[in-house]
């Protein structure tokens, strides 16, 4: 649970990553030829993420990295049938193989469709619907809860799993939604580094391939 350029804590009320919300705590650099500063998203500090956990609103797995696609990564969470995917530098938020982070899954009609399988079961008749299809009973409380000005109830309608109260109920309700239309994969980002993959003595970092670790040093730069 680190800041891992500067190995410090970033301010308290810090934007989570994959919020939305940039922040001038996280890490920057800067392109001079092309006139722009990146900032990373913020990690959450330590009573937000404290919090978050026990609340089921992130949750803490290994951050694997796709070796054909480094842009892909992959956090596998007890009890769901299928790993949650991170995508992108933004979402992975400067984390690398190995890593322990608390992921924050994204809303539930950000998450990602497998058009294959998606395919597959429209042609075996398998696909539910109407308040049977997680994600259409999601943008139809969504859609109640607007026009009725609650905007706790539209945040709750579309991450039904905030509101579980525990992280056991938390992932039972995201399995539930899993298991009702295994075409979908749960897609979020990296809030903070829980653990970082230091093990071994300088470069030779146990678990870490030689491309990750030349991608945490471009990450640091």
């Amino acid at each position: 649970m680190h800041n891992r350029r500067y190995g410090q804590w970033p301010a308290a009320g810090a934007a989570p990553a994959g919020s939305g919300v940039g922040s001038s705590t996280g890490n920057s650099r800067q392109n001079s030829s092309k006139g722009f500063t990146f900032s990373w998203p913020a990690y959450m500090d330590r009573e937000q993420l404290s919090h978050a956990m026990k609340r089921g609103h992130v949750f803490r797995g290994k951050f694997r990295v796709n070796a054909a696609n480094r842009g892909e990564a992959f956090c596998t969470l007890e009890g769901l049938p299928s790993d949650v995917t991170i995508r992108g530098d933004v979402n992975q938020n400067r984390a690398v193989e190995g890593d322990e982070v608390a992921v924050l899954p994204f809303k539930l009609r950000d998450w990602f469709v497998v058009y294959k399988e998606r395919e597959k079961l429209a042609e075996q008749g398998l696909l539910p619907d109407g308040k049977a299809d997680p994600l259409a009973l999601a943008e139809e409380l969504a859609a109640m809860a607007i026009a009725a000005n609650n905007d706790a109830g539209v945040a709750a309608a579309q991450a039904p799993w905030t509101v579980a109260g525990s992280v056991e109920a938390a992932l039972k309700v995201i399995e539930d939604a899993l298991r009702a239309r295994p075409d979908i994969r749960v897609t979020g980002a990296c809030a903070a580094i829980v653990g970082l993959c230091t093990q071994g003595a300088g470069f030779q970092v146990s678990g870490c391939t030689v491309g990750s670790c030349l991608l945490v040093l471009l990450k640091l730069i």
